[in-house]
């Protein structure tokens, strides 16, 4: 794997790394240059087996890959490996091609296409559209996590509820005093009375008489 020296991170204004696939030492040796003089860590590779490996080492966030590498497997099979990955980078393709396969130009995860030769110009506007693209995407993601997280914050509390609410039946009052048998199991309490409505008729009388805390007044 051939990488160019990386500043430190803390000298990084950017997202993340920035890797240029070209097997041209000499357009490859300018642009990684021109992205250095942007603020960005790069890492470099000429082959699509060092572009893995340097994947690997370095998680670039944005690769720049020519999409013909030569004797190697092209640096759309390069993209395809990158972007198939659990977090995959943003690619931008440069070609000396004007036109491009309609499944390379849809692809997910293309930002942008540079027509050689370009400037130092072309190169920094289209990794910015690639850094556009992936900070709208980690927005998603977070926004996407957040929302799954309230979801299951509030599963969790109907959860919670609808058990408080099947406890509170299982435990009723009136089904207790409706059933001696399940006072004595429930609570380990003796009723004084076994018949339930000679309890409720005894109930009312006391709360009919004169000066009860439950009569109105005449």
């Amino acid at each position: 794997v051939c990488s160019s020296d990386l500043p430190a991170p803390e000298a990084m204004a950017h997202i993340g790394p920035v890797m240029v696939v070209e097997d041209e030492p000499l357009i490859r040796k300018a642009m990684v240059e021109w992205l250095q003089s942007d603020g960005w860590q790069v890492a470099e590779a000429a082959t699509d087996t060092d572009a893995l490996q340097a994947a690997d080492e370095h998680h670039p966030a944005i690769v720049v890959c020519d999409v013909s590498l030569g004797s190697t497997r092209s640096g759309v099979w390069v993209a395809s490996q990158l972007l198939g990955r659990r977090d995959p980078p943003v690619v931008v393709y440069a070609t000396s091609h004007d036109l491009l396969p309609v499944d390379v130009t849809l692809r997910e995860g293309v930002s942008a296409y540079l027509l050689k030769p370009f400037k130092r110009d072309a190169l920094l506007n289209a990794v910015s559209t690639a850094e556009a693209e992936l900070l709208a995407r980690r927005r998603r993601v977070s926004a996407t996590q957040a929302y799954r997280a309230e979801i299951a914050t509030r599963r969790a509390y109907l959860q919670r509820l609808i058990s408080s609410m099947e406890a509170w039946e299982r435990s009723d009052p009136a089904t207790i005093v409706a059933s001696n048998a399940r006072i004595r199991r429930e609570l380990g309490w003796e009723p004084g009375h076994d018949d339930l409505e000679k309890i409720v008729r005894q109930a009312l009388s006391a709360w009919r008489r004169p000066g009860s805390p439950g009569m109105a007044p005449p």
